[in-house]
């Protein structure tokens, strides 16, 4: 709200927006208990919240409004991410969690729309598509199931809960969302102090974030392409993001406060972290087991929540234009960010090599050949990745 003409700019009161739009709700991991699209289908209420945004005149009534978009968001990531795992081969997850970047910037009346659509025509699980034939259904629902073994079940599994919690890979995700969502919870909260900061009014502030999320798109979606098309590369191109960002981060911080344009360079740059987003993909590709995939999407946007909840309190208004302390801990926070990629990325790779010895064989699970296995008929089973031992991770 803070780049809203005309409205308060006061750094603390976005501080306090940004810890009350995070409304994620974890029940996303009883999603068994009804079908999925019910629950996603929420976002029609979350479109006409977003839309009511336009008669906001005050803070209040603004604060209010962010309370309520947090609230009917919360099932939509999570869902969607459950929905791809059903949909989608491992492979294809990356590219197509980028796409749902759009959903971000479709204004309120096209979400409210698309609602309805979904409502009406989005099947829950592909065996129960309405616009595939019984053959086509079958194919559907056992194409991305090849390696991972795992259906959409009704039952919860109090063991998967518990696995999900004790596997390492929750908490990588973990680390690294949060990580992220610190940043973002600068750079998206406070962009448009930083540029006002850069000599610039309120309304030139808002059309030089426009570049900025230009940007975003293109590197979201250059990513997701460089990802097809370069195996087991998914970590590195999300630590290469990071590194744009810590370029970034270093520009805005060393350049002098009279090289505007150069600061304005950086700041765009450090946008680069949103292409770690696209990890998201592998929670699909790399979470078997139903509940153990819902229990680790909960635990995944808690994290998100949770850091940018955490990120504005970086922001001290008396370090206008400058922010020091902000960009410092950014520095700091796409250094540990780097780390943590490239620590789960070697996580992966020992755990798969790990079960090629005991297994005594060698399986790759971003090969051609893997990929392109049909989907025989099998048994709808709901086995983790724990369970299944030819399970091998994406990286």
């Amino acid at each position: 709200m803070a780049s809203i003409p005309d409205t308060k700019s006061d750094v603390v009161d976005e501080k306090a927006l940004s810890v009350l739009e995070q409304d994620d709700d974890p029940s996303i991991s009883n999603v068994e208990e009804q079908p999925l699209v019910r629950r996603i289908d929420l976002h029609l209420l979350w479109a006409v919240v977003l839309g009511c945004h336009a008669a906001g005149e005050n803070f209040a009534v603004l604060c209010s409004l962010r309370v309520l978009l947090g609230a009917f968001e919360a099932t939509i990531s999570p869902g969607f991410t459950l929905i791809t795992g059903l949909w989608y081969k491992p492979s294809e997850h990356a590219r197509h969690h980028s796409l749902w970047f759009w959903l971000f910037i479709v204004l309120g009346i096209v979400t409210a729309g698309w609602a309805v659509v979904l409502y009406i025509w989005l099947p829950d699980t592909p065996a129960t598509a309405r616009f595939l034939n019984p053959a086509q259904r079958v194919w559907a629902t056992q194409r991305p199931q090849v390696a991972q073994r795992s259906f959409k079940t009704n039952k919860w599994s109090n063991a998967q809960l518990l696995e999900a919690m004790l596997d390492p890979k929750t908490w990588f995700q973990f680390l690294v969302i949060t990580t992220v969502s610190l940043s973002n919870g600068v750079i998206a909260n406070f962009s448009s102090l930083i540029i006002r900061g850069l000599n610039f009014d309120s309304r030139q502030s808002l059309l030089l974030g426009m570049p900025m999320a230009a940007y975003n798109v293109i590197i979201v979606l250059l990513s997701a392409s460089l990802v097809e098309k370069f195996r087991r590369s998914r970590c590195i191109i999300a630590a290469s993001a990071s590194a744009l960002s810590l370029v970034g981060t270093i520009l805005v911080r060393q350049l002098p406060s009279t090289n505007n344009a150069g600061r304005y360079v950086g700041l765009i740059l450090c946008a680069s972290c949103a292409n770690v987003f696209p990890m998201l993909s592998l929670i699909s590709s790399n979470v078997a087991g139903f509940t153990k995939k819902s229990t680790v999407n909960a635990v995944f946007f808690l994290g998100y929540c949770a850091g940018n909840i955490a990120g504005p309190q970086f922001f001290i208004p008396t370090e206008a234009p400058q922010y020091g302390t902000a960009f410092t801990a950014l520095f700091v926070i796409f250094c540990i960010l780097i780390g943590l990629i490239l620590a789960f990325r070697q996580y992966l790779a020992w755990e798969n090599s790990r079960r090629d010895k005991t297994q005594g064989v060698y399986i790759d699970a971003e090969s051609p050949e893997r990929d392109a296995m049909s989907g025989a008929v099998m048994e709808a089973t709901d086995e983790t990745d724990f369970e299944n031992k030819n399970f091998r991770y994406y990286l």
